[in-house]
């Protein structure tokens, strides 16, 4: 998918990797930081920006991704937990 990206478009698209990558976990800041970088040298950009873009999006997704992630599933039974206890 990354690959075959446009050049213009790899640093969309790695951010959106990033901030899609919140589903495993915190394996987006070992795979994929380090993997951003490399997908920038082999589009002949900075390694540090692909690893700067990298990192933006998998911090980014763990406060607002797309879809349901580990940590939203387990606020939200802390969520329903704190509705329903009277504490007045």
């Amino acid at each position: 998918m990354v690959l075959s990206t446009p050049k213009r478009l790899i640093t969309a698209v790695v951010v959106f990797a990033g901030v899609m990558s919140n589903i495993a976990s915190d394996a987006g800041y070992v795979v994929l930081v380090p993997l951003g970088a490399i997908v920038f040298l082999s589009f002949k950009r900075h390694p540090i920006a692909g690893l700067a873009a990298a990192f933006a999006g998998v911090s980014g997704g763990f406060s607002a991704n797309l879809l349901v992630g580990y940590i939203r599933s387990t606020n939200l039974g802390n969520h329903k937990r704190s509705i329903n206890s009277r504490w007045y």
